[in-house]
């Protein structure tokens, strides 16, 4: 477990080892466990770290404490405050007479977590193993090999002794492979041994850290990564350092601060660090400022961004000089003015300070010239911030490119962005193409991540700045490049665009590079938001044409929607129809003088006595409005339509009526697609009957059995579908047995719900079984299904999240992989909440991406617990989910029954929370394990 710390081993021999390093030592006497054991133990109690030495026959308790006193003084009081146990291997291999490779295992791990709980570093043990049988060889050689593989991932060191007289040579070579080297004696010196893996692995990590300890101390800004450490109320209130550069200790003076906290290297820091910085921990936005540090008398730049949630990184430079430089500028001035007045009244002093002044004079140039450096990037800046402000088009891009031309003295440049799909788009490259005499094939402001070439390519797929003052190769016909000079422009280490410069008269320099970084870290967020917001114009520029096709469609609609309007008045028995009542009645337009009774003539005869009494009776009555449908007889062709006629009645101030108004509307093709429509719905009704049988048939096919019966587990799953109609949805899971005490275990779910969700479920769960029989390995099985996926498309409707783990019963270890799925969580069997924040991309979402895997020891009493969104989204409304936070809560009050009522109980919770019914699918799988049985026995 390399965590960047390392721990002196004290043996000369071996030097300083990480946490995790598991090796041993071979031994003929006594003495030779003294010679290692002794310093071994001596280091670790100076090192804050709980001993635990297990002894044996050839060095008992008594000898192995009386040899540790002879230089370790205050051994006595350390054993009294439990530093360290020494103890025989009766009371911890043999405890309860016979040996078991889980208790050992377990044992070790609960006392690291308690030594780790009372302050300690970490763990520091030794096993001798000459009580061990012949018989007991295999199972303690598995032991050992479970050992080495538990241990790397803790902070424990451990070395096992062999006796030479109990090892042959077969033995002796197990015994190396399970430890990453060995300690023996030849001639009279001790030497090390080393298995192939570990010095394959030793010398793969040796050269990585060589690289990264490279770039690492070459940085000239100083360089500094922390973790913030909050309260129990999650307040943050200090800081620890967890790495640094040589440039941190040269700029800020401090020395040996990794491990420590801000408040322990400076108490009265000022809170404004800490919450700047948990801010930046906490929401992933990067910051970038200036300002003066009391606590060590200097100024700072800083940037400021967060790796990882919860940590933060520093990068930052020593501006003291500078700001002290301004300073020292102004009251430079101050006292030249001074000197002025002083010279006016005597040449004498000007003699005398004449020397004095050249050299103020001197340190001013040198200010101002920095000054100006300085000035002139901020002109520059202003200039494109006014552009981006101020222009609406592509001419942007063109404008921008011209202020930078002319900074750096350029005569040819592309400025350009990267849209939604990661091409590179370039506007300004049709400028460039005026001056060119390519193939129109070859002109395109569009490059597609495929078409991406030369000096320009590699500074955006390498994320920096690239020159170069030697001519390229470049397309015939194209304008001639002398010097080239390429910059990404990058928001949050992410590049978004590109200014490419060329044929600059002198060669570009790093001053160059320094300006044109300036530039695009300020444009960087412009640029951002100037491309988001061109994507919303044209989202918006789509809407408005959409609505405007809508409108037209609208206008048609009403031509053809047959509906007409038409005005009375009374006080003139004068009627007026619209030409598309003259229409509806088959009159021409104004083919008479329109009266009431011209119009009760056209009613159909039948229907004559009711529209005259609806009239008539809405005015006798005093109402304001009615309305009827009736038939009328069409004059030209003698046909019979049916209107919907609405009226409504205008007064005047009196309340008397004087006017009315109304609407006729052809509704004889609607009444006709009535009937039309009422006979299609008995047919449909009819077919949804035979239809919805079959999809009932195809749910319970498709439903997973929620009753698992897997040797070495109790395994309780609880689902719920969302949909009223349908049993199935998005969620599904699986529990299946791999062979050799291992077990499968699944957990997911498919974008959308209903039967076309179930679907696709059961594609993935036996997809993911079926890999997971070819290769059990978490990440490969997530990998070979994600990859499956994608060749069906990469739509949201073919995403799906996974959690796959395997569980082998055996050992207790759980290796687990995650894509993009809810954490699950180990409620231990002594109450703590542990979450398996591993996480990976969501399946089916881009092709060749690879997963990570992790293990975790499940001892008994410990329950796996994994549930899908519809679980952790339950709600009563917008806001209040139940989250992750209400399954550890339930967990934490209720977590101690079976793996059937924790399960259960978690559902009710949910809906509890969620007023009595989930709004999306949910699943529960809970696992815990029987008697973990011994490694190699059945």
């Amino acid at each position: 477990m390399n965590d960047g710390s390392l721990r002196k081993s004290g043996i000369d021999l071996i030097g300083d080892v990480e946490w995790g390093t598991h090796f041993c030592q071979f031994y003929a006497t006594k003495e030779d466990l003294i010679d290692i054991l002794v310093p071994y133990f001596a280091a670790g109690l100076a090192n804050n770290e709980f001993c635990m030495w297990v002894t044996a026959e050839h060095l008992d308790e008594k000898e192995a404490t009386a040899a540790l006193r002879k230089v370790v003084p205050d051994l006595d009081s350390r054993i009294e405050n439990g530093q360290i146990e020494i103890i025989p291997h009766t009371q911890w291999y043999l405890l309860g007479g016979s040996f078991e490779q889980n208790r050992v295992l377990n044992g070790w791990v609960a006392k690291l977590n308690d030594a780790m709980s009372r302050g300690f570093d970490g763990l520091r043990l030794t096993g001798n193993t000459f009580w061990l049988e012949k018989s007991d060889w295999r199972d303690f050689a598995d032991c050992e090999a479970a050992v080495n593989e538990v241990i790397g991932n803790y902070r424990i060191v451990a070395i096992c002794t062999y006796s030479l007289e109990k090892c042959n040579a077969s033995e002796i070579a197990d015994v190396v492979v399970n430890h990453q080297f060995a300690l023996m004696k030849r001639e009279g010196e001790w030497t090390i041994i080393e298995s192939s893996d570990y010095k394959q692995a030793r010398e793969a990590l040796r050269l990585t850290e060589q690289r990264y300890q490279t770039l690492f101390t070459s940085i000239g800004e100083a360089f500094a990564l922390h973790e913030i450490i909050r309260d129990e109320n999650g307040k943050p209130r200090d800081y620890r350092f967890l790495e640094v550069n040589p440039a941190f200790e040269a700029q800020t003076g401090l020395t040996d601060v990794v491990g420590k906290t801000m408040r322990e290297i400076f108490p009265g820091i000022e809170p404004k660090w800490i919450d700047t910085y948990s801010r930046v921990a906490s929401t992933g936005e990067p910051v970038h400022f200036q300002d003066y540090a009391e606590t060590l008398g200097r100024h700072f730049e800083v940037h400021a961004f967060s790796p990882a949630p919860g940590r933060f990184a520093v990068i930052f430079m020593d501006v003291t000089k500078r700001v002290q430089a301004e300073e020292k500028l102004e009251a430079a001035n101050e006292e030249l003015a001074a000197s002025n007045e002083e010279l006016e009244a005597t040449n004498e002093e000007l003699r005398v300070t004449t020397d004095e002044l050249h050299v103020e004079v001197k340190h001013r140039r040198q200010a101002e010239e920095a000054l100006h450096k300085e000035s002139r990037r901020i002109s520059y800046a202003n200039r494109i911030l006014e552009l981006f402000a101020q222009e609406t088009g592509n001419d942007l891009y063109d404008k921008v490119l011209d202020i930078v031309l002319e900074a750096t003295e350029s005569k040819h440049g592309v400025f350009g962005y990267i849209d939604d799909k990661g091409n590179l788009v370039c506007p300004t490259m049709s400028k460039l193409f005026n001056q060119c005499d390519m193939d129109g094939e070859h002109k395109c402001i569009c490059y597609t991540r495929e078409e991406w070439t030369g000096l320009w390519s590699r500074a955006l797929l390498e994320g920096r700045i690239l020159y170069t003052n030697e001519p390229p190769a470049v397309p015939r016909g194209h304008v001639p490049i002398s010097r080239n000079m390429a910059a990404p422009i990058l928001l949050q280490d992410e590049v978004i665009g590109l200014i490419n410069l060329a044929n600059k008269d002198t060669d570009y320099t790093e001053e160059d590079r320094e300006f044109i970084g300036a530039v695009t870290n300020s444009i960087a967020p412009l640029l951002y938001t100037w491309v988001q917001r061109g994507l919303r114009e044209q989202e918006r520029k789509a809407a408005e044409d959409a609505l405007r096709a809508s409108a037209r469609r609208l206008n048609r609609s009403q031509e053809i929607a047959h509906l007409g309007s038409w005005e009375l008045d009374l006080l003139n028995n004068h009627l007026y129809w619209s030409d598309e009542v003259y229409r509806i009645f088959g009159l021409k337009p104004q083919e008479f003088g329109a009266t009431y009774e011209a119009f009760l003539e056209a009613v159909h005869p039948d229907d004559r006595a009711a529209v005259d009494a609806a009239y008539s009776g809405s005015l006798r009555e005093g109402r304001d409005t009615y309305e009827i449908e009736h038939r009328v007889v069409r004059q030209s062709e003698g046909k019979i339509r049916v209107v919907h006629e609405r009226c409504e009645h205008i007064r005047d101030k009196s309340g008397r009526i004087i006017l009315s108004v109304g609407m006729v509307h052809d509704v004889t093709e609607r009444k006709q697609a009535e009937r039309e429509l009422a006979q299609a719905r008995a047919r449909a009704e009819e077919l949804y009957e035979r239809e919805h049988h079959i999809a009932e048939i195809l749910q319970k096919a498709l439903i997973p059995d929620t009753k698992y019966n897997v040797s070495g587990c109790d395994i309780a799953v609880k689902y719920e579908a969302a949909l009223d109609e349908a049993e199935v949805g998005g969620d599904f899971y699986d529990v299946f047995d791999l062979g050799d005490g291992k077990v499968g275990v699944l957990i997911g779910d498919v974008a959308g719900k209903g039967l076309a969700a179930a679907i696709r479920v059961a594609a993935a769960r036996h997809s993911i079984r079926s890999y997971a029989f070819l290769d059990p390995r978490p990440s490969r099985v997530m990998a070979r299904a994600n990859d499956a996926l994608c060749r069906d498309g990469s739509d949201m409707t073919n995403m799906l999240t996974a959690f796959f783990a395997v569980v082998d019963t055996r050992v207790g270890v759980v290796t687990y992989a995650n894509g993009g799925h809810e954490s699950p969580l180990i409620r231990t069997a002594g109450g703590k909440i542990e979450e398996l924040d591993l996480q990976g991309r969501a399946l089916g979402a881009m092709s060749g991406w690879d997963y990570s895997e992790d293990t975790r020891l499940l001892g008994p009493g410990d329950v796996l617990v994994m549930v899908t969104d519809g679980v952790t989204e339950a709600r009563p409304d917008s806001r209040t989910l139940f989250g992750l936070k209400g399954v550890k809560s339930h967990l934490q009050q209720f977590g101690n029954g079976s793996v059937e009522r924790i399960a259960a109980g978690i559902l009710e919770a949910a809906k509890e929370h969620a007023g009595g019914k989930l709004k999306d699918d949910a699943a529960i799988v809970a696992l815990s394990l029987k008697t973990i049985r011994q490694a190699g026995k059945k």
